[in-house]
């Protein structure tokens, strides 16, 4: 009895756990005329839901409709695009002139697009849409304000829809700007990892030189010879003799782990150095559009 409760209650959870992860056909339906939102779970404040609302009414009078959907979860079986895609089939979002706009926000599960109907890719292409989300959108998604997000998102939308062309300019001259400042930043990490190679070959080169240094007479000229295993400090250790082609003298040194360090030891040993919930039905306007996956989305 007591094994059949536990099992009870962990399927509850697991239905709990999943009840809001929708597919494009389980997005629920509202009854407002007028409601272009839907906010199921509550994602959106209110009063966000009702300037979306009105911004949308403005969009439809001058022939765009726009869906914007926000809930906890989607389906991860489908990318953003192709959820808002399905979304602006099942309710045909631009009528007979496929001048339609779905925007989609999943909290949770982090997905975030904008889609385009057929009618609006010339308007808005895919270029706008992913340059509106980097400037405007995801930015807010990362801070987990969705009001501000969504909101700021459909202002852009609107404006544009508007013939505001000054928009399109600033979101083009901040992708300008983006696109510059990662190509400094390319060009400074390149000079970085020249002056790194060049640090390195230097140190390589300094320590050649002063491998072939004899302490004696300063010149670069010691040889390697021969090597022998000698009692240091009570310990053997691997000596190898360099002679001097300049004045003869010989120069041990200790080899640890096979190299030949760069101290030495002269005249005998001493080393040198250590090694709201919006409204809720059917859609009033919509009705005929086609959605063929245009738009940009993806996670954040």
């Amino acid at each position: 009895m007591h094994r059949c409760l536990l099992f009870a209650v962990a399927a509850l959870l697991c239905i709990a756990a999943h009840a809001n992860t929708y597919t494009p056909e389980s997005i629920p339906e509202w009854n407002s005329t007028y409601s272009y939102v839907s906010n199921p779970d509550g994602v959106l404040s209110a009063d966000a839901a009702q300037l979306i609302d009105t911004l949308l009414l403005s969009m439809d009078r001058v022939g765009v409709q726009c869906l914007v959907v926000a809930v906890n979860s989607i389906d991860q079986g489908y990318s953003g695009v192709e959820f808002g895609t399905a979304l602006g089939n099942r309710f045909g979002v631009g009528g007979s002139t496929n001048q339609g706009l779905v925007v989609l926000l999943a909290n949770e599960s982090r997905d975030y697009a904008i889609v385009t109907g057929d009618g609006m890719e010339k308007y808005v292409p895919d270029v706008v849409c992913g340059r509106i989300e980097r400037h405007i959108m995801v930015p807010y998604l990362k801070r987990e304000e969705w009001d501000s997000a969504m909101v700021y998102t459909v202002q852009a939308l609107h404006e544009i829809v508007q013939g505001n062309e000054e928009i399109l300019a600033q979101h083009e001259q901040a992708d300008k700007e983006a696109e510059e400042a990662e190509a400094r930043a390319t060009r400074i990490a390149g000079i970085i990892g020249l002056l790194t190679i060049a640090g390195i070959g230097g140190a390589a080169y300094r320590k050649r030189r002063k491998s072939r240094l004899c302490p004696y007479c300063k010149k670069q000229a010691l040889k390697r010879g021969t090597s022998q295993a000698e009692l240091v400090n009570g310990e053997y250790r691997n000596i190898i003799n360099y002679v001097c082609s300049n004045c003869g003298k010989t120069v041990k040194r200790e080899a640890l782990n096979g190299v030949s360090q760069g101290g030495y030891y002269g005249g005998g040993f001493g080393r040198n150095g250590g090694s709201s919930g919006s409204s809720g039905g059917s859609f009033g306007g919509f009705g005929g559009g086609n959605f063929s996956g245009g738009g940009a989305g993806g996670k954040f």
